[in-house]
């Protein structure tokens, strides 16, 4: 028999019981026939035939409306069923961590400002930091090759004797295998274009100062494709005018990369200091697609190079960038900085503050992704160092026409967007270094927060404020002076989107405003603050 067959099963109907009632039907019951031959014989064929006749038009006149009715109740029981499917409520799932490459809408649940009771909100945060990191993967590329006609420079060659030997604008092609500079510095000439085949490296040996080296004026010089390491104190001390692409820079004693005008995919990493820094005054800078990672390996908890700092820049588009893991800030301006953009970074697990603007001015920081940065560890003793403002999200302190939108900040120790203002009032002019990149004063004004998404951790330190309360994490506010929340300084946070864990949180004091004080998501509502905006439960 065939496994087909096998499946087959027979079903045998057993035989109706021939009970006393079922042949009591049937006597009851007579046949068609022997009822017409009885009707036949008493009243006579014609007359039977005629009945017969009517009795058949009956029946069809009533069988049309009798099946209509039917096909009536099977389309109402139809339309009854589909309604219940479409009034069925949804399903509700408790919500997924956002991941950092995920688009988030925020969706939010305000809370009244006089009342703790938790009411339905229309307003979401506009965020569209999904595309936030990196666009592809930094670092050198076995993609890219050496032009035809370049000069080549084979590991064991002295590359500055080669340098010296070429005009200025020369492409050079350093092959793979492993370099190791006779100089302390190489000095490129201007125009000059260094192009590494896969797999080469520039060895300083812990002996050479830097690789290539700004040190020695302002020019036109390319750096790519090459990997650069171990190095005293820079790995490539850039400038303006300079582009540094495709390389990977580490181990070394100071800083990865000094910036120069183009800084685009490099992977900068486990460099003592800092990862990618710039000089004082650059201008006109882009810095896209890094991996800046593992910096200040010394661990100096105050270092602020960690994992890149700038001063006075003047124009900056910073985008697409992984900064994570470094000890100290992730992005860091600092002194008179002017016209940064900084957006759709990916800020992580960095040990301060993961983007930080000080006394500087007029900056857009928008669609960035931060996650768990601020780290308290056995270093974090010295309140100056571990205040609340010195672990977190976004800091802007003492600077001025900053607009802070479309982020996401999650899970950091401290704070999650907030401005800072201290005693540092007048910019000095004065000052060789940046003194003529002043615009003004250093003061927090028309800061404008809005369309953020910011998230308290599960667990955090706590804060004392000076008037005696408490407070895990400061989700949003000002620190500073008292006039600072004056309208004429138009500092302002609206559309925000809020989330704190568990449903104690509401009543809990988030909000940094007026005086040394934290306040409640009510009272901060009633200082006119968000109330357009929402805060929800996880």
């Amino acid at each position: 028999m065939s496994r087909h067959a096998r499946s087959r099963r027979t079903v045998i109907r057993p035989p109706r019981p021939s009970t006393a009632k079922h042949l009591r039907r049937r006597r009851v019951l007579p046949s068609l026939p022997s009822l017409l031959r009885s009707l036949a014989g008493s009243v006579g064929y014609p007359r039977v035939m005629v009945a017969l006749l009517a009795l058949v038009v009956a029946v069809l006149m009533i069988l049309p409306g009798a099946g209509a009715g039917v096909s009536g109740r099977r389309q109402q029981a139809g339309a009854q069923i589909g309604s219940a499917a479409v009034s069925r409520p949804a399903t509700t799932h408790k919500p997924k961590k956002a991941r950092p490459t995920t688009t988030l809408q925020a969706t939010t649940t305000s809370v009244r400002p006089t009342s703790t009771t938790v009411a339905a909100s229309t307003v979401t945060a506009s965020i569209s930091a999904g595309a936030a990191g990196l666009t592809s993967k930094p670092g050198p590329s076995p993609e890219i090759t050496c032009p035809a006609g370049a000069v080549d420079i084979v590991p064991g060659m002295d590359i500055q004797a080669k340098i010296n030997a070429n005009a200025s604008g020369t492409v050079f092609c350093l092959r793979a295998g492993r370099h190791t500079p006779a100089t302390a510095y190489l000095d490129p000439s201007p125009g000059d274009v260094f192009i590494g085949e896969y797999g080469a490296v520039v060895d300083g040996q812990h002996l050479g100062k830097e690789a290539f080296s700004y040190r020695y004026g302002p020019k036109p010089v390319t750096i790519k494709n090459l990997t650069i390491e171990n190095f005293v104190s820079n790995g490539i001390k850039g400038g303006n005018g300079w582009a540094i692409e495709h390389n990977e820079v580490r181990f070394n004693g100071g800083d990865g990369v000094w910036f120069g005008s183009v800084n685009r995919n490099n992977y900068v990493h486990h460099n003592r200091h800092g990862g990618m820094v710039s000089g004082f005054g650059q201008s006109g800078m882009v810095v896209e697609n890094n991996e800046i990672a593992f910096n200040n390996t010394d661990s100096i908890r105050d270092e602020p190079d960690a994992g890149g700092k700038m001063v006075a820049v003047q124009g900056v588009d910073y985008h697409h960038n992984w900064i994570h893991d470094n000890y100290g800030n992730g992005i860091f301006c600092d002194i008179n900085c002017y016209g940064l953009n900084i957006h759709h970074n990916l800020v992580e697990r960095n040990a301060e503050v993961g983007i930080k603007l000080e006394i500087s001015y007029d900056a857009e920081i928008y669609d960035n992704v931060l996650h768990d940065n601020g780290i308290v560890d056995s270093r974090c003793v010295e309140a100056y160092r571990c205040w609340f403002t010195d672990l977190g999200g976004i800091l802007v302190f003492n600077s001025s026409n900053v607009r802070v939108h479309g982020n996401i900040v999650e899970d950091a120790n401290g704070h999650g967007i907030v401005g800072r203002q201290d005693d540092r009032w007048r910019c000095d002019t004065g000052n060789i270094h940046t003194g003529r990149y002043c615009r003004g004063d250093y003061v927090v004004k028309n800061l404008q927060v809005y369309g953020n998404r910011i998230q308290a951790p599960t667990d955090s330190r706590m804060y004392q404020f000076g008037d005696g309360k408490w407070s895990p994490f400061v989700l949003a506010g000002i620190t500073g002076p008292n006039d600072l929340f004056e309208n004429t300084y138009n500092n302002r946070f609206y559309s925000n989107s809020y989330r704190v864990p568990g449903a104690s949180g509401l009543t809990g004091n988030w909000f940094k405003w007026i005086g040394d004080t934290v306040i409640t998501w009510s009272r901060w509502q009633s200082a006119g603050l968000d109330v357009d905006g929402g805060i929800s439960v996880y």
